[in-house]
């Protein structure tokens, strides 16, 4: 292949003049993503490079609105091509690919500004950027990635691949430095999971088909695996990692083994197959003990496995490590701000809330943002005792999920527990809703209930935490006392099993009916 056929118009070498950066993107059909995507690069980017590839709607005309010069370009099944196309058209100095649906997020707009100050025509270097994946699920792999966004405009680099396109070969051919930043891009491609999954069969046809051209490229059987896995087929996935660990050539990437390693782990994580994939993962660490990616999969496994001390050696050590560049798509600097999340989450479950507060302002600091997060974040904060902060990061939860049942009762118990006893409401109702036999929100709502005199709704809740706890009353209940002295039942089951909490929110329901039994006798 002929490099230097994509890259014609070499950038002049000035020596005074800024450094100018091109978009250059490809599309199709994109005229509901394209312009917030072209929105978010506003003054960020000097020129924009527009590829069509067979629009019918009206992508072109929105591209030209933004200043973009558009060109187009027979589709041929052929990422690598058609972004190539967009390569040649390019005049800038360095160059930024996105597609349509990712963005540039508001408020890294001042560091992306920065950063672009520091670009060289000197010293030419390659930029590591994260994207951001925020509904692709828990599975990190497929959340966040890291992917070369930018690079210098230079004859000889090009993308190659068919499907899965890269520029990483043509730099490290040419022997350009690849610099990690913590930028970041948003790619809003995975909100809705059937779109997600068509997009999976596309690229599935397309690496099969890269596969038969070529089947010792076993870079396609790592992206086989992964599709697969996006497929929920993790048979197959299985399958394609395996191949990828016993057929692929790591002479000198040891990266890479660590990485097809973690890969054969997940699918087996997946499968169930739960002692076999530990395996895997101790695999890791006879291949290198120090490997920062092995370490953070072994605790994150060790983790959920529920084995917290083994969890937290492994999960302090990986903290300490240096992050270098890798050419491993998995943004260790990510990674790292996982490790505070869960080492506080196990320092939560210690009841060491000191600690657990300071690995999650570690982990906030790192960007990390998820709904679980904030909102064991917001209830070690009041456990320290700091409940205006904590109040914040159960609405930061909700404000990510609405229904996330966690947050609606801490935050509930927490207006509660301050006497706000009509905002609580809506968030127990809410809870109710999503799990009508949580007991915690059962009682919480009595408190309420019975607050405003509401004695239907109480019995209503009542009935149902009495079957839930295996409880029966046999008397009827005539009076505010009767029901007092059952709520007084349900404290002592609570306090036997160790519920201390909602032994609490028990007795407060007594002593609101002892009062109003004195209040109106009979």
């Amino acid at each position: 292949m002929e490099f230097a056929k994509f890259s014609k118009k070499v950038p002049e070498r000035r020596v005074f003049m800024p450094v100018r950066l091109s978009l250059c993107m490809i599309v199709k059909d994109e005229e509901d993503h394209l312009p917030l995507c072209l929105e978010s690069v506003k003054g960020l980017v000097d020129e924009i490079i527009v590829v069509d590839t067979g629009s019918k709607d009206r992508t072109p005309d929105i591209a030209k609105e933004y200043g973009a010069k558009v060109f187009h370009f027979k589709w041929v099944n052929d990422f690598a091509l058609a972004r190539n196309e967009s390569l040649r058209h390019a005049e800038g100095d360095y160059v930024l690919w996105l597609d349509a649906d990712d963005r540039i997020p508001s408020e890294d707009r001042e560091k992306f500004l920065n950063w672009k100050e520091t670009l060289s025509l000197k010293e030419p270097k390659a930029y590591w950027f994260t994207v951001v994946s925020p509904e692709s699920g828990n599975d990190l792999f497929s959340k966040y990635a890291k992917q070369i966004r930018v690079f210098p405009r230079l004859p000889g680099i090009a993308f190659m691949r068919r499907i899965h396109e890269s520029i990483l070969q043509s730099l490290l051919l040419l022997g350009i430095p690849i610099e990690e930043t913590d930028l970041r891009v948003f790619h809003q491609g995975y909100f809705d999971p059937e779109k997600v999954k068509e997009k999976a069969k596309r690229n599935l046809k397309m690496l099969l088909t890269a596969l038969a051209e070529d089947p010792k490229d076993f870079v396609v059987h790592w992206y086989l695996s992964m599709t697969y896995g996006v497929l929920g087929d993790y048979e197959r996935a299985l399958f394609y990692a395996k191949r990828f660990l016993e057929e692929g050539n790591f002479e000198g990437q040891k990266e890479w083994k660590i990485a097809a390693l973690v890969n054969v782990a997940r699918c087996l994580e997946h499968l169930g197959y739960y002692t076999e994939a530990e395996t895997y993962l101790r695999k890791t660490q006879e291949e290198d003990p120090e490997n920062p990616l092995g370490l953070f999969f072994l605790g994150g496994f060790l983790f959920k496995k529920g084995e917290l001390q083994k969890a937290k050696e492994i999960l302090e050590k990986f903290k300490e490590k240096e992050l270098r560049p890798s050419t491993v798509p998995f943004p260790l600097k990510v990674a790292r701000g996982f490790s505070h999340v869960w080492l506080g989450d196990i320092y939560l479950q210690e009841g060491k809330g000191d600690m657990a507060v300071k690995e999650y302002e570690r982990g906030l600091r790192e960007g990390i943002e998820n709904p679980s997060f904030y909102s064991n974040f917001g209830v070690a904060l009041r456990r320290n005792g700091d409940f205006k902060r904590a109040e914040e990061f159960f609405r930061k939860a909700l404000s990510l999920k609405e229904d996330y049942i966690p947050a609606l009762t801490n935050l509930g118990h927490l207006l509660l527990f301050e006497g706000r006893n009509a905002e609580a409401r809506p968030y127990f109702l809410k809870a109710f809703e999503k799990d009508p036999n949580a007991i915690d929100v059962l009682l919480a709502l009595c408190v309420i209930e019975l607050g405003e005199g509401k004695i239907g709704e109480t019995l209503a809740y009542l009935e149902v935490i009495l079957y839930n706890l295996n409880l029966s009353v046999e008397k009827e209940l005539d009076s505010f006392k009767d029901i007092g002295e059952v709520f007084k039942m349900v404290r002592e089951a609570l306090l036997k099993e160790g519920r201390n909490y909602e032994a609490l929110l028990a007795q407060r329901s007594a002593e609101i009916l002892l009062r109003l039994d004195k209040l109106f006798p009979g």
